[in-house]
């Protein structure tokens, strides 16, 4: 019996590409699952730190402070560029969001000192 034969007996015999095939699949499923906590981390990390707050200071004179969810361009509405706003405050004025026409603000700022808390339902 010359070198090759045994070699390649003892190769498949000891099952050498089995061990690797499953060390390579091990890899490639520790690699999914750090790959899905990753995901998992970047997109659900914004509901733990909200996004800062804008004051949106009208032209007539009034304000809206909230974050901002979207922008549209004038393609996408008839009425212009504009903003939706979350302003969260259904009890006292019946809405969660609202969308501000661009034309009819005056100016933007952020403020620092403002900040987003949560309460509970009837808190």
């Amino acid at each position: 019996m010359d070198n090759t034969q045994e070699f390649k007996r003892g190769f498949w015999a000891e099952g050498v590409p089995f061990i690797w095939l499953s060390g390579i699949a091990v890899l490639i499923l520790v690699g999914m699952v750090v790959g899905l906590m990753g995901l998992i981390l970047a997109n659900g990390g914004a509901y733990f730190w909200p996004s800062n707050l804008a004051k949106f200071n009208m032209k007539d004179g009034t304000f809206v402070l909230g974050q901002v969810i979207r922008k549209e361009s004038p393609k996408e509405s008839e009425k212009g560029p504009r903003t939706q706003v979350k302003i969260a405050n259904r009890d006292i004025q019946g809405l969660d969001f609202k969308w501000i026409n661009d034309q009819d603000v005056a100016k933007v700022e952020y403020p620092t000192d403002a900040a987003v808390i949560e309460r509970l339902e009837y808190g």
